[in-house]
């Protein structure tokens, strides 16, 4: 084949040199279009077929979650957008990783800092064909109005519907396959009120998440607390553990119990919080739990990416602290 490809080429020049310059300018042009695109394709071969994205969406004083997922290179989904102050970093990370469309959106729980770039995201000229969100009863609403209003979740629904775009209910059965061994599959998703510990916060309506990639598990535990955490360790600790944890809470008091964490049992740690959070005394616990993992702070790292291959995983921050990397148990 390879022969055969040499001798057209041969002939073309030779055809080229006796019609005049117009038909060699359309050779080159041939030739170069073929070049581009074996350089595309083996662009793709290259590139794993799972990366995250940990984005940085953090400032000194506000804290937040966004997620990038790009699957087999043309698949994204959206996990939290963040706070509003900030999507504009969302929305350029996404452009950046070449996403013009997000297959789905997926907001944990209805607490600002997750759910707040999700608005100017709908106005970004990004494509979104769907938004799996469970928002938080008004009575849960009422009791914590700084966290989450009936006016935020209002604009939710109307920008949703003026855009056409269907917002979906999320349950502990609710799974998506990307195919290549990638799926991503709900652990849990309670209203809140109906719960098999009773009435929780607006963090416990947080849905986790379990990204799965052949061996590799990440789980998103969004901002899991203590009540339903002690919940989880208990009646369901074979479905927690995971190589890489996506700690919940920011790090900060009341994440869930200790046993929560031994139960996921993680190599590596990503921290969606600033630096004046992780190094404060309320994540003094955090820090402790994970003096034995790899930990990786988005709010001091810049955005953190994650590749996986399904049997491995590699982790890049955008920015390398080197030895000004601070001890995971320093308190302060």
């Amino acid at each position: 084949m390879v022969i055969m490809t040499n001798h057209a080429i041969i002939f073309s020049v030779g055809r080229a040199r006796a019609s005049g310059p117009a038909v060699s300018v359309v050779i080159c042009f041939i030739a170069l279009f073929i070049a581009l695109l074996l350089l595309i394709t083996a662009c793709h071969r290259m590139e794993p077929d799972l990366v995250w994205t940990s984005i940085d969406v953090n400032t000194p004083y506000v804290q937040g979650d966004a997620h990038l997922l790009k699957i087999c290179h043309t698949n994204f989904v959206l996990i939290d957008a963040g706070p509003r102050e900030t999507a504009d970093r969302v929305i350029q990370s996404l452009k950046q990783a070449g996403c013009t469309r997000l297959n789905l959106v997926i907001i944990t729980h209805g607490h600002t800092d997750h759910y707040g770039g999700l608005v100017p995201l709908l106005n970004s000229g990004i494509i979104v064909d769907c938004v799996y969100f469970n928002p938080p009863d008004p009575i849960l609403i009422g009791s914590e109005p700084w966290g989450c209003s009936n006016e935020d979740i209002a604009e939710i629904r109307s920008g949703l519907r003026d855009k056409n775009i269907p917002l979906k209910s999320m349950d502990k059965n609710s799974e998506w396959n990307f195919g290549k061994g990638i799926t991503l599959k709900t652990i849990c998703a309670f209203n809140g009120l109906d719960t098999p510990i009773g009435r929780t916060d607006i963090n416990d309506t947080s849905a986790l998440l379990m990204l799965s990639h052949g061996t590799v598990k990440i789980l998103f535990a969004a901002d899991l607390n203590r009540a339903l955490g002690d919940y989880l360790t208990t009646n369901s600790p074979g479905l927690l553990h995971a190589n890489i944890l996506k700690f919940p809470h920011h790090g900060a008091e009341s994440f869930a119990n200790d046993a929560f964490f031994h139960a996921v049992n993680p190599q590596t740690v990503v921290v969606t919080a600033p630096k004046e959070l992780w190094l404060s005394e309320r994540c003094a616990r955090a820090r402790l739990l994970t003096k034995d993992c790899k930990v990786y702070v988005n709010g001091m790292e810049g955005n953190i990416s994650v590749t996986s291959d399904g049997k491995t995983s590699r982790v890049h921050p955008e920015h390398k602290l080197g030895g000004q990397r601070p001890p995971c148990h320093a308190r302060n």
